[in-house]
């Protein structure tokens, strides 16, 4: 990956993340809903705890993203 595109995958992440955090449940709550084969009480209860594990992981991976992209910007 070059550098532009470690930084501008990064500042998706972090941009994205607290969507997912702060809208689990009503994400979740959507897609039980929605999607007709899903289980809808196990998955309002665990698809908000994997949406709010998915936010935090891409938070830090865009951070990680962000922080090799600019040490490689800065290094050249």
């Amino acid at each position: 990956m070059t550098p532009t595109a470690l930084l501008i995958a990064g500042i998706a992440q972090v941009c994205l993340a607290p969507v997912l955090i702060v809208g689990r449940h009503s994400i979740a709550d959507w897609l039980a809903d929605t999607v007709p084969p899903l289980d809808v009480t196990w998955f309002r209860v665990r698809g908000g705890l994997y949406l709010l594990l998915g936010g935090i992981a891409g938070a830090i991976s865009g951070a990680v993203f962000i922080v090799a992209g600019t040490a490689s910007l800065l290094s050249a």
